[in-house]
This record gives C-alpha cells, sequence and structure tokens, in this order.
C-alpha cells in the first residue's frame, strides 16, 4: 500500500523538480504561481542521489525533465514507485515522441507537457493534485468502511459464537448427564475390578506366605494348585515340575476334569520350548494356534493357556491352564479364553510359584552338598554321627533295635598304589552306587572315611545284619573295574544295639573291632562284634584301629546337632 503523504492546505503547494537548468525550473514555478498555487516550498535535483535524499520530503507533486544527462524522468519514476509513495509525476520536456511519452504514462507518469506549452502545465498540475486528493479521500472512505465491516463482522461472529456457546452449554449439559451416567456404571465396574485384582493380590500374598514357610516341592505344589483354582474359578489344570532327567511331571491338579496326561518332554508343549506363555483359544483355525501334544483328546476344545516356570534361566515347571473346565454356561460357547483366564495374572502366579520352588530345590541341594560324600554318592561322616544319635535315641524310646555294618574295601591300597587314585575313586564310587542300590529305604549309608564304609540298619536283628552284609559281600564281588581288570572285596563288621553297646561311642567301637578282626582273620569275610572269641564272629580285643583314627577316649568329637528338615533320602526331583 503506497504511503500517503501529508494534505496541502488550500492552493498551498509542495513541489519537486526534476531539471538540470535552473532557469526551466524557475520558469515552471512562476507558471505554477501564476494560475494561483502558493508554493510553500520546491526543490531541484538532477540526479539520482539527489533525488534519493529528496524522496525523504513530503511533496504534493513531483515535475521531471524526460532527458537529463545523467539521469531521466523514468528513472525517477522507478525511485518513486520503489518506494510506493502516491505522488504524481508530471512529465516536462522540451523534445520527446509520442510514443515514449505514452510509455512512460504506462510505467506511472501522469501525465506529460511541452516545454513549447507550458502555459498547460498549472491545469495539469490542478488536476493530478485534485485527484491524488481524491484518491485519498477514496482510501478514507475505503478504509473507514473496511473497518466497519471488519467490526460487523466481528459482533457477528461474536453473535454466532455466543448463540454455539448456548448451544454448546445445552448439548454439554445433555451429554454430562449421559457422561453422569455411563461414569457411574465405568465406577461401579471399576470398584468390581478393583476389588477383584485385590483379592488376586491377596491370594498370590497368601500364597508367597505359604510358599516361604518350609514346605517340600509336593507340599508347595498342592498350594500353587489350590490358589490357582481359586484366582481361575471356571478353569481346570494342573501343575508339572520337572524330575532329574527333565521331565514335566504332574505334581498337583484342580478341578472336575484336571488334564490326563501325568507327564510329558519338553519337547511336547510349545510354551516350555519357546520360554514364554503361550495361550490356545477354543477351535481356532489359527496355524501358529497349533496344540501342544501333552494334551489329551479333547482337552484343547475350551482353550487352554500353558505358563513355563522360569527359575533363574531354567524351566523348572509349566502351569498349564485349561478354560471353561467346569462351566457349560452359554457364555463360554464362544470358547474365549482370554476373558476367562487372565494371561498376566498366570504369568504372576507363575512367577511367585518359580522362584518358591527355585529357592526349595536350592535348599534341597544345598543340604544335600552339606550330608553327602561328593565322591561316593552316599551321607558323609558328620550326617552319620547325627544319625546314629537319632536312631539311638529312637530306639531307647520304643525299646528296639538297631544294627552297624562297617566295610572295609580290601586291599585298596593297592588300587592306589597299582593303578592311581583315578582308579581309586572310582572303586569308591561304584561301591557307593551298591550300597544305596541294595540298602533298605530306612537304611543309612555313609561314607566313614578313607576307603571305610558304615550301614546303619533300624529296627534289624544281629543275624538279619550279617546275612544283609553277607548279601552286599557277594554283590561287591561281581563289580570289576575295567581298567586294572580286577574285581572288588570287603570285609565288614557288624554290631547291635542294645547287645553290643547302650552308647553310640561304645557301639562304634564295636563294629570297628569286628572289622578289625574280619581283615585280621583274612580278609573278605564278616565279623559279628558278639561272636564267642574264636569263633567265626569273633570280636578283636585290639583297640589300636579307633587310636590310630584319632578316636580314642570318649568316642567321636562332639558335634552341633542339625535339625533336619528333609528326609534322609532327597526326594525324586
Amino acid at each position: 500500500m503506497f504511503m500517503t503523504p501529508k494534505e496541502p492546505t488550500s492552493n498551498s503547494l509542495r513541489v519537486l523538480i526534476v531539471e538540470d537548468s535552473a532557469a526551466d525550473a524557475k520558469l515552471m514555478l512562476r507558471q505554477i504561481a501564476r494560475a494561483g498555487f502558493d508554493v510553500k516550498e520546491s526543490g531541484r535535483v538532477e540526479d539520482a542521489e539527489g533525488l534519493r535524499g529528496a524522496l525523504d520530503t513530503t511533496w504534493d507533486v513531483v515535475l521531471a525533465d524526460f532527458n537529463l544527462p545523467s539521469f531521466s524522468g523514468l528513472d525517477a519514476l522507478r525511485m518513486i514507485n520503489e518506494r510506493r509513495l502516491d505522488l504524481p509525476l508530471i512529465l516536462v520536456s522540451g523534445v520527446i515522441d509520442t510514443p515514449t511519452a505514452l510509455e512512460a504514462m504506462k510505467s506511472g507518469a501522469k501525465d506529460f507537457v511541452f516545454k513549447d506549452d507550458i502555459q498547460r502545465l498549472p491545469s495539469v498540475v490542478r488536476r493530478e493534485v485534485d485527484e491524488a486528493a481524491q484518491r485519498r479521500q477514496r482510501q478514507r472512505a475505503e478504509s473507514e468502511r473496511d473497518h466497519a465491516l471488519a467490526e460487523l463482522r466481528n459482533a457477528n461472529e461474536q453473535l454466532t459464537a455466543l448463540t454455539r456457546r448456548l448451544q454448546d452449554e445445552v448439548d454439554e449439559r445433555t451429554r454430562a448427564e449421559v457422561s453422569l451416567s455411563e461414569a457411574n456404571a465405568w465406577l461401579e465396574e471399576r470398584a468390581s475390578d478393583l476389588e477383584k485384582r485385590a483379592n488376586e493380590m491377596v491370594a498370590l500374598n497368601r500364597l508367597g506366605e505359604i510358599l516361604q514357610s518350609g514346605l517340600n516341592e509336593s507340599e508347595a505344589c498342592d498350594a500353587i494348585a489350590h490358589t490357582s483354582h481359586a484366582l481361575f474359578k471356571s478353569s481346570t489344570g494342573a501343575v508339572y515340575t520337572t524330575n532329574a532327567r527333565g521331565v514335566f511331571v504332574r505334581r498337583a491338579a484342580w478341578g472336575q476334569r484336571p488334564p490326563a496326561v501325568s507327564k510329558f518332554e519338553v519337547s511336547q508343549c510349545w510354551a516350555a520350548r519357546m520360554g514364554r506363555p503361550r495361550m490356545v483359544e477354543g477351535h481356532s483355525e489359527d496355524p501358529a494356534q497349533m496344540d501342544c501334544s501333552h494334551l489329551g483328546a479333547g482337552e484343547s476344545a475350551d482353550g487352554y493357556v500353558c505358563v513355563p516356570m522360569d527359575a533363574r534361566g531354567e524351566i523348572i515347571g509349566v502351569l498349564h491352564i485349561r478354560c471353561g473346565g467346569e462351566s457349560s454356561d452359554a457364555v463360554h460357547a464362544e470358547h474365549d479364553c482370554a476373558a476367562q483366564v487372565s494371561a498376566e495374572l498366570a504369568v504372576n502366579l507363575a512367577e511367585h510359584s518359580a522362584l518358591a520352588i527355585g529357592n526349595l530345590r536350592l535348599r534341597v541341594q544345598l543340604h544335600e552338598q552339606s550330608i553327602r560324600d561328593e565322591l561316593s554318592g552316599l551321607y558323609n561322616r558328620r550326617f552319620m554321627l547325627e544319625s546314629l544319635e537319632r536312631e539311638l535315641a529312637g530306639a531307647q524310646r520304643t525299646d528296639s533295635t538297631f544294627g552297624l555294618v562297617m566295610i572295609d574295601i580290601d586291599h585298596f591300597k593297592n588300587f592306589n598304589d597299582t593303578y592311581g587314585h583315578e582308579v581309586g575313586d572310582l572303586v569308591i564310587r561304584k561301591l557307593g552306587r551298591l550300597l544305596d542300590r541294595e540298602t533298605r529305604d530306612e537304611d543309612i549309608a555313609c561314607r566313614f572315611g578313607g576307603e571305610e564304609f558304615l550301614l546303619i540298619m533300624p529296627r534289624i536283628s544281629l543275624p538279619e545284619a550279617i546275612a544283609r552284609a553277607e548279601a552286599i559281600k557277594d554283590q561287591v564281588k561281581k563289580l570289576t573295574v575295567r581298567r586294572s581288570g580286577g574285581t572288588i572285596g570287603i570285609s565288614a563288621g557288624v554290631a547291635v544295639y542294645p547287645q553290643d553297646g547302650v552308647g553310640s561311642s561304645e557301639i562304634l567301637r564295636a563294629v570297628d573291632a569286628a572289622l578289625y578282626q574280619a581283615k585280621r582273620n583274612g580278609r573278605g569275610i564278616v565279623r559279628a562284634a558278639s561272636a564267642p572269641d574264636g569263633g567265626p564272629g569273633a570280636q578283636g580285643p585290639e583297640p589300636t584301629v579307633w587310636q590310630d583314627r584319632g578316636l580314642a577316649g570318649s568316642g567321636p568329637p562332639p558335634l552341633h546337632p542339625i535339625r533336619l528338615t528333609q528326609p534322609p533320602h532327597p526326594p525324586n526331583l
């Protein structure tokens, strides 16, 4: 938009002349003054630099010669247009052809006057000054009109906005009533959901407390199954944990129709193979939802969930949940397993269970390591002494008997000296496995020290103990050591409570002395501590064997008793 200069008052005029002739400039001013104009201010420039400075002042009209030595009227016209000034420019020239004049007017010149027709200049100036004033008036009127229209539009917009706001308030009130009703319904549903989640957390916390109370693995699985039934009310399922061979064995189940499969391999369960939970919807046509092969016929009809139980990176079990196992409602007809069983809750339950069972197994493992001899796999001497005191107390309380069989490997030193300690260790391992296999469940087989072993046999008579020792001796003869090419032989001593001693130290001395006599009489025989002197089970009077082991005096060194939380024989995991 052009900058509008201030209007002159009455006939006052501010004239800028672009002319290299001062005489011609005076002539122009004189002609204008004769026409009644009051020239209040005038200026003359003759080049671009002068015009550039002069245009900083307000003028009413510019009179420009068309041809100047270093400038022209067209140059002046361009400079005025560049500044976007509403300033009329009239060309005054002595020589200008008509086409050039027309081109100049197309570029923005208002008119042209020949110098030999200078008397026409005042009328042209009057016309252009008046037109400029009219243009400014029109601009003001248009500006006022635009302002009025803008205010009208603004008022109309405000009215429209007010109407819309009123309508919005009505709509908002209607929506608020609907939203309030929906919010009440949502709050009721949310409260029910929160109550359900709170009950789930209480059940999980209670399960955690139970699992931390020192249960064995079987009891822990029963507790997990009971909690699963409470959390997934319309389901059936089972808790599977791995045994020593890595096979999943069903430890506990719940529901009216629990899974029929009692055990399965890892390869039969996709969740165990992939190491992540897997939900299969009933009658799914998705090829990715293949059934696990450990399911029985028809067991996948309503869908199921298998969640691996991961304990420190090892899959030790699977929580298997079958959907709709106890319900025939129509709501389960679509077999929406996800609506019945929360995958997140199942994962939380499996994590709690895996951690607890993993800790139980670790505790059993640590306990086994503390009471087992690593080389033979039998119980160690510390456990033997504790067990002996326990059996002694039980026999005294129930007025029963128990027997001790002490075994020594014949010529064991020769195995070590001839074939090396590796073969000697192999002999001890083979004998340890045989003793573990040939003893009763209630018997306790221990490695006494070096090549000597001790069997504690509850509720057994002397003849029975001797017979068991003879049977073990015969089984040992059948053992061979491939690396040595030879066979293994043993000597054994037998003692029975109470006839051979009433205290642990006394009966240990008796069985040790019997073993000494067996070895002294030629090895490869069984001797009883209470046999008549010189008979087949004669007890030797030599106490040196016990003393040589550093056990002379009042018996074995005292040990602080350890309370056992597991049975003598570890569970078959």
